[in-house]
């Protein structure tokens, strides 16, 4: 049943409206952050948490995309062989979840040193 007023909710030290779109990534870094024994999500700690999910939630709807020519391809030892028409399908697919991985990643950067002091050069160099 739909709320008749959206639900406000403090996370990574942004209020969002929680909603079908980011439910997953709101709600998965609520249990990490719980995990770790975080009861503040405002700080820095929760904002990157947050944007591991988003990046999460992201690589897991491409997974989504990919599943339709899974039976194409054949996982070889330096990646994937697929006929011409799967391969530039795939490789599409691949290079723009490359692309919006990025851009989060950036963003982050950008907010974390804005916003909390952080450099997450390591961090994300880790995760590149």
């Amino acid at each position: 049943q739909r709320a008749d007023t959206p639900r406000i909710v403090t996370v990574a030290g942004m209020s969002r409206e929680l909603n079908a779109s980011n439910a997953e990534v709101i709600i998965g870094t609520v249990i990490e952050e719980a995990n770790k024994g975080q009861i503040d999500l405002t700080g820095f700690d929760s904002f990157w948490t947050y944007i591991k999910q988003d990046i999460i939630a992201k690589l897991g709807a491409v997974d989504k995309d990919l599943s339709p020519i899974a039976d194409n391809c054949e996982q070889v030892e330096a990646g994937y062989h697929c006929s011409n028409c799967v391969c530039s399908y795939r490789n599409t697919i691949v290079d723009g979840a490359l692309v919006e991985a990025s851009q989060i990643l950036e963003l982050a950067r950008s907010q974390a040193l804005s916003i909390y002091g952080v450099n997450l050069d390591d961090d994300i160099n880790a995760i590149l």
